[in-house]
Order: C-alpha cells, then structure tokens, then sequence
C-alpha cells in the first residue's frame, strides 16, 4: 500500500492538469473583483460570498475532471497494464488515488481561502474581518469535506468510461444543474450540489434554500461516498490487463 501511494505520488508530479487546480483557487476571487469593481459601497461579506460560490459551483468542474484524468490517464498512456502486474489487492489502485484526491480538494481550499483573502485586501484596502475570516474558514472545512465526498462518484464515472473528458462533461452538467436550479427547493437535495447551497447558508447569507440541519446532507453525501466506494470496489475487481 506505501508503495502503491508513493508511485501515486510520482505520477502526480507529471500531470499536465495542474494548472486547474491553481485556476480552481485563484479565478473565484478575481472573477468577484472585476464584478464588484465598479459597484458603490462594496462589502466584505457581500465579496466573500459570491467567491465562495464561485468557487464550489467551479469546483464541481475542477474535482471531477482532476479525478477522471488521474485514473483515465493510465489507459489512455497504456500504463494501466503495468500496474495491474503488481501483486497487490486491485481496490488499491482506487484507495491511493481517493487519499491522494484528498490532499487535492484540501490545498485547492486553503488556496482559494489564501488568494480570496489577497484580492479582497487589494479590492477593499483592508483585512478581512476576523469575525468573517473564522466563519469563511468554518465553511471551507465542511465544503471541502463535502467535495471529497463526492470524489468516490468522480472515480466510478472514470472506470465505467476510461476516458478523461467525462469528468469534464459530468462537471459541467453539474454546474448548469447548481445555476439553473440554484433558487428551487429542490437543489439541495442534489448531492453534488449541495456544497453548493450549504456554503451560502454556513456563510450566513442565506440566499439559497436550505430546509434541514447540516447533519442531514452529511449523510446523503457519506451514503453517497459509501455507495461508491462499493461500486469502485466492485468495478476494480473486474479490471482487466
């Protein structure tokens, strides 16, 4: 399993994708400043938020294809037939790369959190408060954890299809869903989704409908990650040299 986790690693070095994820951090807070450029009497709170849903409705995108390209990569570069020759549990070559994802949804949340804080300083002269800092970064831990819920579904979508681009396509058909759905009731039902809405309601801002106590998404997206991780486990098994 080290062995496995350290080769991960160094696979992880040669993506050519990194730029997404550093794009995932920065564009949220940029976008919201060329937006609240011009307005009058711009606030703080009103700033953070829409970064901060920019940057989960951007992170759909961002996660899922980071994920997808990760494990399509290895049949697309013929490196797949390699590693099923290691004698090692097939699950793992699925378990590796959901911890590895895992430090990938948590550095491109404290990037996001560092550059917002950076731009906004520029936009407002001043640091954010520190009332709204604590309450940014309360929010970023439970989106962040919900995002890495989601990587198990990312990964079953990448081993059905073996091709990188689906990620892309499943992220941005979770985008459209988050905009167009984004003042319905129904939206926060919606797991992939629902990082979405809860960073509006954990922020305060309340803009979009939230029905349930935080605990009760929570679970929808731990069934969803359990779920597939068993589909993950299932399809790993089948996986052919």
């Amino acid at each position: 399993m080290g062995r496995l986790l350290q080769a991960e690693l160094k696979k992880l070095r040669s993506l050519n994708i990194w730029w997404l994820v550093i794009t995932g951090g920065i564009l949220p807070g940029i976008i919201t400043y060329l937006t609240f450029y011009n307005q009058e009497n711009p606030e703080w709170l009103g700033f953070t938020n829409m970064s901060l849903l920019s940057f989960n409705v951007q992170s759909l995108l961002t996660f899922a294809t980071f994920a997808t390209y990760m494990w399509a990569r290895e049949y697309e570069e013929n490196i797949m037939e390699q590693v099923l020759c290691y004698p090692y549990p097939r699950f793992y070559l699925v378990l590796v790369k959901v911890i590895v994802l895992f430090f990938v949804v948590a550095f491109t949340t404290a990037f996001f959190f560092c550059t917002t804080h950076l731009v906004g300083k520029a936009m407002f002269g001043t640091m954010m408060p520190g009332e709204l800092m604590w309450k940014l970064m309360k929010t970023l831990i439970n989106t962040g954890i919900m995002h890495f819920l989601l990587i198990p579904m990312y990964l079953c979508i990448a081993m059905v299809t073996k091709i990188s681009i689906s990620g892309l396509i499943f992220g941005i058909t979770n985008m459209c869903i988050c905009m167009a759905l984004s003042h319905t009731s129904i939206v926060q039902y919606i797991p992939q989704c629902i990082p979405y809405v809860i960073g509006d309601s954990q922020l305060g801002m309340n803009s979009l409908k939230v029905d349930n106590g935080l605990w009760v998404y929570y679970i929808i997206l731990v069934g969803i990650f359990i779920v597939s991780m068993i589909l993950t486990k299932l399809l790993a098994d089948k996986l052919k040299k």
